[in-house]
């Protein structure tokens, strides 16, 4: 038998021989203008001599002094480098000369904007003061006043509001009135200057007016406004209003008006008593339900320019004849220009009529 041995290649190590020297310094992230330029417009580019551009890279940002961030668009050669204003607030306005030597450095992106933060100056004027945050996100330095440091005066109720049919006079009217602390002082005052201003007395909770109040014209008021003054000043008003009634009922045909008759309307050239109560519009109010035999249903309601349209009870359009305005006296005197509507034809069944528009 023959052995056959490969041959080997076997590698002896030298010693490993002394550190090499230490490189040389590299180049810093800075340099100097070498000569002055005219700051451009936001995110346009201006071209820059500097000492050097060894350090700089494309797309990198830069500070120079007073002149604020630019970023780097082009390396021209090792003095020149084309720069873009980045725009960000504190960089020097355009049109602004950049005087060399100014320091140009290596630069990070500006973060997003934050909070204010931090207290505003103390007043300089001796005396007492609180910090008010609630007038912006720093606050002022205040005198306090009680409503700041106390509970807050409020009116928690003003009674009095009264609705009554147009003509109607209201005599000595009463007010009452409720504070979450007491005011040193309160007034009523109202839009007739009948006994007005009107100063309350301590404790403020009541008072009664001297006079009358008195209007003919549909939904007419008279705003009364109680004004209660503590560390600060808090108002509150109620309304006296007055308000036409609206009629609805059933007749003879040919009604051509009516007639007051107490709180009815009394129809004319038909026979029939239509009733209904104060109301400051009739836009969707229900009248009924009627039940005619034989018979026309009316409704009688405040002039309008554009009429009415109506429906029955199931949602249907209901005709009514085209409406007769005239000039309708209520039971106190008040002249009230009225609609008197007329179904279209005699009718049989029960329905219960709403005003849609």
């Amino acid at each position: 038998m023959t052995t056959v041995i490969r041959p080997s290649i076997v590698r002896i190590g030298g010693v490993p021989g002394p550190s090499g020297g230490s490189g040389p310094p590299g180049a810093g992230a800075y340099t100097t203008l070498l000569a002055d330029y005219t700051v451009p417009t936001a995110l346009q580019n201006v071209t820059v001599n500097v000492a050097s551009t060894a350090w700089l890279a494309v797309g990198g940002l830069v500070y120079i002094a007073t002149a604020g961030y630019y970023a780097v668009v082009t390396i021209v050669d090792p003095t020149h480098v084309t720069l873009q204003n980045a725009g960000y607030g504190g960089n020097a306005t355009v049109g602004t000369i950049i005087a060399h030597p100014q320091g140009v450095m290596a630069a990070g992106a500006q973060g997003p904007s934050g909070t204010a933060s931090g207290l505003p100056l103390i007043p300089s004027t001796p005396g007492f003061y609180i910090l008010d945050v609630v007038s912006g996100p720093i606050g002022s330095w205040v005198n306090p006043t009680l409503d700041m440091i106390g509970a807050a005066l409020s009116i928690t109720s003003f009674a009095g509001a009264q609705t009554v049919e147009c003509g109607a006079t209201i005599t000595n009217p009463s007010f009452t009135a409720a504070y979450s602390s007491l005011p040193t002082s309160s007034t009523v005052t109202n839009t007739d200057a009948v006994d007005s201003p009107h100063n309350l007395t301590t404790p403020f909770t009541g008072v009664t007016l001297s006079g009358s109040f008195s209007k003919s014209t549909v939904n007419a008021t008279t705003t009364f406004t109680l004004t209660a003054v503590a560390a600060t000043t808090k108002t509150a008003a109620v309304n006296f209003t007055w308000e036409a009634r609206s009629f609805g009922g059933i007749g003879t045909a040919g009604a051509t008006s009516s007639t007051a008759s107490g709180n009815n309307a009394t129809l004319v050239g038909a026979t029939g008593t239509l009733t209904g109560p104060l109301s400051a519009s009739v836009i969707g109010q229900s009248f009924g339900p009627y039940s005619p035999t034989a018979q026309k249903i009316y409704l009688q309601v405040p002039h309008t320019s554009t009429p009415h349209t109506f429906k029955d009870q199931n949602g249907f359009g209901f005709v009514m004849n085209a409406p007769t305005t005239f000039n309708f006296t209520n039971q106190l005197g008040a002249v009230i220009s009225m609609d008197l509507y007329e179904s279209n034809i005699l009718l049989s069944t029960p329905f219960t009529v709403s005003v849609s528009t």
